[in-house]
Formats: C-alpha cells, sequence, structure tokens
C-alpha cells in the first residue's frame, strides 16, 4: 500500500509525496489543456497547469482512486480545504471521523475505541454536519491522536520530515489551546458568531480563507 502525502508550497501550490518521493507534473504539454494529469499506485491526480498566484487564484488538485473515491483540494492564500467524495451505496471508507454512513457509532472514536458523544446537526439534504461543541472536538477526541515525541515512527507524515518546515517538531505543540471563539446557534443550523471573529477574519476576500481564519 502506498501513502500519498500533500503538502503546500509558497512556490507551486501543493507537492505530492508517495511514500518519501515527491511526484513531478509534467506542467507544458498540449496547449488549450489547462490541467496536468498524473497516473500513479491506483490513484489519478490532475492539477491546474498554471500555478503563479497572480494569473491563478484558486487552485485545484483532485485525486481520483480506483475504488471511485475522489478526494478534491482547493489551495488559496497559502491555505488548502480537502473535500472526499465517496462513490454511491459504497460505505466501507474509513477515516478519522468515521466511516460517513451515519452511524453515530463509529464517529469521533479515540485509538482505545471509545466514542466521544459529539452532538452533530445534520441536514441531509444539504449534505452538511454541523458539531455544536469545537471544544469537547479538541478536548476529548483531537488531543487522544495526538503524536509525542515518542511516538513520531507512528506519524503519517514520517516520509517528509526531512523537508525544511515540514519536520515533526515544526508542528509539535504539546500546550496548544485553540482560543475557541464564543458562538450560538441560529435558524437553520447556522452559527452566529461572535463580532470580533467577523472584525478579525474580514480582511480574507475569499470565502472559504475568511471561514477557516473565524473557525
Amino acid at each position: 500500500t502506498k501513502r500519498l502525502t500533500i503538502i503546500l508550497s509558497s512556490f507551486d501550490r501543493l507537492h505530492v509525496f508517495e511514500d518519501d518521493v515527491r511526484l513531478e507534473f509534467f506542467l507544458g504539454g498540449t496547449v488549450g489543456r489547462s490541467r496536468a494529469v498524473l497516473q500513479v499506485s491506483g490513484a489519478r491526480i490532475s492539477i491546474p497547469r498554471e500555478t503563479d498566484r497572480t494569473k491563478q487564484r484558486a487552485f485545484v488538485m483532485v485525486i481520483r482512486f480506483a475504488s471511485g473515491l475522489r478526494v478534491k483540494i482547493f489551495e488559496a492564500e497559502g491555505a488548502m480545504n480537502p473535500t472526499v467524495t465517496r462513490p454511491n451505496g459504497i460505505n466501507n471508507f474509513v477515516g478519522l471521523l468515521g466511516q460517513g454512513d451515519g452511524n453515530e457509532g463509529n464517529e469521533f472514536v479515540t485509538p482505545d475505541g471509545t466514542v466521544v458523544p459529539v452532538n452533530i446537526r445534520g441536514n441531509i439534504t444539504e449534505n452538511s454536519f454541523l458539531a455544536l461543541n469545537d471544544t469537547q472536538i479538541f478536548m476529548s477526541f483531537g488531543n487522544e491522536w495526538y503524536i509525542t515525541g515518542n511516538q513520531r515512527e507512528s506519524s503519517l507524515f514520517g516520509g517528509i520530515e526531512n523537508i525544511a518546515g515540514h519536520d515533526f517538531n515544526s508542528f509539535n505543540f504539546p500546550t496548544y489551546v485553540p482560543d475557541f471563539d464564543s458562538v450560538s446557534i441560529g435558524n437553520n443550523n447556522q452559527r452566529v458568531l461572535s463580532p470580533t471573529a467577523e472584525e478579525i477574519c474580514a480582511e480574507y476576500e475569499d470565502t472559504f480563507i475568511r471561514q477557516s481564519c473565524i473557525f
């Protein structure tokens, strides 16, 4: 089994590693084709040929696996947002947050098998889900998956730890606790944000980047 790792790049947006080897895309080619494609280990990866931020503001990488699973990674202004889409009728994909099959018994499971009872409001019609307690997710779930220095060999990102800015210590902050903003739930399951969060993040024009800043 091969491991794909995607990391941000200040120069050409996103870099892809297969285990410990960086994959290189040929960005030249046929005139009129806007995307470069690479086929590796049961996955088809495509990216825009244009990586210049002044010409291509939104950079979208698409990874399609032989199983039918699709991962779309949107990069803008130095941040990335992944979206995972399953094939219709198939629920045998497993991720850190569960299987996405509507069964709360396999969601937010800690390494020892404990299910953290996170309160989720879901809108099946819009395929949207809202966790009501960010503090609980971080303290009771996220911290249980935290990898300490003694466990660094268990990290899925071991293959890129020799790259400047991406080694274990670059992301190892054991005392870090987010500043959880006070929010409330309004109509239609929408969060009502504090004026402070909106004010601080208003400088970002891109919707995704602004929302990432707020939350």
